[in-house]
């Protein structure tokens, strides 16, 4: 009786009150009524990305749909999907793809059934399973392959650009490039804009790691995720302009994109987007020996995503939390942090973290006045993992000249540090030709005459890319 009574005064706009009418009438078993109005109120909650009362309001309505016998696929389908995707952006992706599981259930034609591949594809992606996301992609084009119409055209578009975004993740921009060139290709004879942001970006990354000079249009995908309505894709994109910046030296311009990218992130209610943003900005702040925020940065962010189950982000995460603990001065417990990350990326065979991570590692032995063994963890880790060792090349050298000083070796310290200075220049890798000229000018400081070439360039460097000196 309460739900019909503000139905009534609702008058001509009960939908204004959506969600207050699918609660009474849940209330009052009025199972029709509750199919309709939560999933208004859903809508209404997915808009203001207000993620956890959207899952509420669709569970409400998918069971009100069972008690009313509502077996429609074109009405329980795309509300299985908008349950899908709201637990994907909150990071519950077991729960999500338990309601694609269901959505494929209920479908009936070759084309629904690609979308649902492509859902399940973005919800392995975002819990870091690549090769269940391609399985799912390669499904959904299997469905499609065949179909001309307009909507298997966009849907295949879709497909290829999700495609091209796996193959950036495993770090191959060959494919990448392809497969966002294929989605562009389709999408030309549909307006699909939401494939055409997809492929800018991956276009940009395959460009960019590929040395090709070409315009970037990163801000054109942001733009049309903006008018699309799908703020939690721009994320990604900004995301990824930060790296762009971080790599080219233009460090304030990378942190600028990074909170960009976290802001958007928590506004769409994504939660592991918002912690991977979280680490790429602790990452730079590092470098800027902006280690108190750092580290309250990546703290919060492995919180998250150990909260989720994504692996992926963890370690990265784990890693700025353990620099920023050196940086900060808690010696013992940053090399203890770092040594349990070692052991474990040196369980699977050297991951993208454990280059960085022995740097940091060897530095922090050296302040604990174990110098030899910073040695010998250097060699040991580059006679291993030879290829994983030349990525930090500069600062394996540098951080070996400091153990050799705190020997005693001057000498060889600083034949260590003109090497890692001519690597980094070579590299490009201005931030590690900084360290490296800041420790050759202190190992001098006590030698006649005094040259400032080294800390003149230091200067210049940590000015430019906004390192805090004490």
């Amino acid at each position: 009786r309460a739900g019909s009574v503000v139905e009534q005064m609702a008058g001509n706009d009960p939908d204004s009150v959506a969600e207050v009418l699918a609660t009474h009438f849940a209330a009052g078993g009025d199972h029709a009524k509750v199919w309709r109005y939560a999933r208004v109120a859903a809508a209404k909650a997915k808009r203001a990305y207000a993620n956890v009362e959207a899952e509420a309001n669709l569970e409400l309505a998918l069971d009100a749909a069972r008690n009313a016998s509502v077996e429609a696929a074109d009405q329980l389908v795309p509300t299985y999907l908008e349950l899908g995707g709201v637990r994907d952006l909150m990071g519950n992706y077991e729960s999500a793809r338990e309601a694609y599981a269901e959505a494929m259930r209920a479908a009936e034609d070759p084309t629904t059934k690609a979308d649902i591949h492509l859902r399940r594809a973005e919800s392995w992606f975002g819990s870091g399973n690549l090769s269940q996301a391609a399985r799912n992609l390669t499904l959904g084009k299997k469905n499609v392959e065949t179909l001309d119409d307009n909507d298997s055209l966009e849907l295949s578009a879709k497909l290829d650009a999700y495609m091209s975004s796996v193959y950036a993740a495993k770090g191959d921009p060959i494919h990448a490039r392809m497969a966002a060139l294929s989605a562009l290709e389709t999408a030309s004879s549909v307006d699909v804009p939401e494939a055409r942001a997809r492929s800018y970006a991956t276009l940009d990354w395959s460009n960019f790691v590929m040395g090709l000079d070409e315009p970037r249009r990163g801000e054109e995908a942001i733009s049309i995720y903006v008018d699309l309505g799908l703020l939690e894709r721009s994320v990604g994109v900004t995301n990824n302009m930060g790296a762009f910046a971080y790599h080219e030296d233009d460090w304030d311009e990378a942190t600028r994109f990074y909170r960009s990218a976290v802001e958007l992130a928590e506004r769409s209610g994504n939660v592991l987007q918002a912690a991977f943003a979280r680490s790429n900005l602790a990452e730079v702040l590092v470098g800027q020996r902006r280690f108190v925020e750092a580290e309250a940065l990546a703290s919060e962010a492995e919180r998250t995503a150990r909260a989720a189950g994504a692996g992926g982000i963890v370690p990265f995460a784990q890693l700025q939390v353990a620099r920023s603990t050196l940086g900060m001065g808690d010696i013992q417990a940053g090399v203890d942090m770092l040594e349990a990350l070692v052991a474990e990326d040196a369980e699977y065979d050297a991951s993208e973290e454990l280059p960085v991570a022995m740097v940091a590692l060897a530095e922090g032995l050296i302040h604990l006045d174990r110098a030899d063994e910073a040695i010998e963890r250097i060699e040991a880790f580059e006679a291993h993992f030879p290829e994983a060792a030349a990525e930090v090349a500069p600062g394996l050298l540098r951080v070996k000249a400091l153990a050799h000083s705190a020997l005693g070796n001057v000498d060889r310290a600083q034949t260590l540090l003109t090497d890692a200075i001519s690597e980094a220049v070579e590299e490009g890798n201005v931030h590690e030709e900084a360290l490296a000229r800041e420790a050759r000018a202190a190992l001098g400081a006590d030698r006649k005459p005094v040259s400032t070439d080294d800390l003149d360039r230091t200067t210049e460097i940590f000015e430019m890319i906004g390192v805090v000196r004490s």
